[in-house]
């Protein structure tokens, strides 16, 4: 537009006299000169006190518009005078204004600072001293300016010799401070604080409200995460069948919002063309993990989300409680179980027992190994570096024990037979096994993490150390045998000497 352009000065004060508004600021010939150098403003609202803190302002770069509107002679008659609002509203109906550009302003002044703690010096002499001398540039009383250099000044005046030590061993009391008015001079300034705390108010990005149909008005978070519902079994919690009623109601509401009640497998056309696209990734989620958990009763979470497509991934956490219920704790801990299936009936879920660990600086490279994983779309299997073999970095320090590749852990699970009961600790394997597989795979982890040759000397000694600590514990259970054994005799043998007492005692009793 070619207008003119413009400074504008807004004041935080209601202005009456324009002349004392732009003088407050420094006259005409320092606003020029702050244009020019864009430079400050300071806005005085005491201009002859020289102890005045200023308020500075702040330069606002913009270009505004500044419009001129004309109304129809007779709108804002004297009973329309404070009724501005209505007078614009009915013009801008019947179409009786106009508005016309006439400059741009680029440059605004705000003082949006507070104003700094004054300093009331009327009672003061050493300010009408030094006003009347320095102030205003008279020599001859700036030669005469005497300041007082006491120090303690608030002491009375035969205190003033005394040493620190002195006061204290001798202290002053209230009736003998007789100077009240210590007549300092001012600070340069008094707050360090410009503005006002910022609370930064603004609407809630995540709060919405809506109307029900009963026309109440709700509020309604839109970041709030839905309840998943999943259930969470301990070792002694009994094994649910079925997911909670709620999913199975959902999961039908789903299939009829999605598919029309058609919905049989996740390949039907009228999925994949539905517009509900959470509900039909949420529908093709569960049948996929449906089929999963039919080839596999239990799983670990990390396997099932490498093993789904791309698109699936964010669903898996909604998808998983319809199918599988998941193991706090036990053998089987952070997997996810079929419904209907219980791992402790039967040791052929023992395969699926999982074995977790912790090596230091492993996080470290984690994630490069993950960069490479996310390239590929979607695995029909989990991959090689889910699993361990020994002589590999794998992605995931959690492992099912059929992810156990290495030959001679291979080995040792087959030389060793299951238990014929199930625990706590060790589920269906030996504890002896157990323990150590975790102490060789511990040992391979740290020196793989770590960039170390494995050692097959510190290996064998691993496996001597699981041997003698076997022999010692089958011997302790054997002194246990023995001890059990002889406190059995000796509570039998103490039954016989009782009832022969009381059979000595009856015969006793018939004489």
């Amino acid at each position: 537009l070619n207008l003119p352009h413009l400074a504008s000065i807004e004041f935080p004060l209601n202005v009456r006299d324009v002349d004392r508004a732009i003088s407050m600021v420094g006259g005409p010939g320092k606003i020029k000169r702050a244009l020019i150098n864009d430079d400050f403003l300071e806005l005085r609202l005491r201009k002859n006190d020289p102890y005045h803190h200023p308020i500075q302002s702040q330069n606002v770069h913009r270009e505004n518009i500044l419009l001129k509107i004309s109304l129809p002679k007779g709108e804002l008659q004297n009973d329309n005078a404070h009724q501005y609002a209505k007078s614009t509203e009915i013009c801008e109906v019947q179409r009786k204004y106009k508005a016309m550009p006439i400059a741009i302003v680029n440059k605004i002044y705000r003082f949006r600072e507070l104003a700094d703690f004054q300093y009331i010096n009327r009672d003061s002499q050493y300010s009408k001293v030094i006003q009347e001398s320095l102030f205003n540039g008279n020599f001859t009383k700036i030669k005469q300016l005497k300041l007082d250099t006491d120090k303690r000044p608030w002491l009375p005046n035969n205190f003033q010799l005394y040493s620190n030590e002195e006061i204290l061993s001798n202290p002053v009391t209230k009736q003998q401070i007789t100077n009240l008015n210590l007549d300092l001079p001012s600070l340069p300034r008094f707050s360090t604080i410009p503005l006002s705390f910022n609370y930064n108010y603004r609407k809630n990005p995540s709060a919405h409200i809506i109307k029900e149909e009963s026309g109440k008005i709700k509020l309604i978070n839109l970041n709030h995460a839905p309840r998943l519902h999943t259930i969470f079994v301990d070792w002694k919690t009994e094994i649910p069948d079925f997911p909670p009623q709620n999913l199975i109601e959902n999961f039908e509401k789903i299939k009829k919002a999605v598919v029309n009640d058609q919905a049989e497998k996740p390949s039907h056309p009228l999925i994949l063309n539905s517009d509900a696209s959470f509900d039909r990734d949420l529908l093709l989620c569960i049948y996929f993990l449906k089929e999963k958990f039919e080839q596999k009763p239990i799983w670990l979470r990390k396997h099932l989300l490498v093993i789904l497509p791309r698109k699936l991934k964010p669903l898996l956490k909604y998808g998983l409680p319809y199918v599988s219920f998941a193991v706090r704790k036990g053998p089987w801990r952070q997997s996810f179980v079929k419904f209907g299936v219980n791992p402790k009936s039967s040791s052929k879920y023992a395969k699926y027992q999982t074995e977790s660990f912790r090596v230091l600086g492993f996080h470290e490279y984690e994630p490069a190994i993950d960069k490479e994983q996310r390239k590929i779309e979607q695995f029909s299997e989990v991959p090689r570096n889910y699993e361990f073999y020994g002589d590999e970095m794998p992605i995931s320090l959690l492992f099912q024990i059929e992810n156990i590749k290495d030959p001679l852990l291979v080995k040792i699970f087959k030389k060793e037979k299951l238990n014929n009961n199930v625990n706590l600790a060790f589920g269906w394997y030996n504890e002896n096994v157990l323990l150590l597989v975790r102490n060789i795979m511990r040992y391979k982890l740290n020196c793989l993490v770590h960039g170390e040759a494995i050692s097959q000397v510190r290996i064998n000694k691993i496996i001597e150390r699981a041997a003698i600590s076997k022999e010692e514990k089958e011997k302790e259970k054997e002194k246990e045998k023995k001890k059990e054994s002889i406190i059995q005799n000796q509570d039998e043998e103490g039954e016989k000497n009782n009832d022969k007492e009381l059979q000595d005692t009856n015969i006793d009793n018939n004489y």
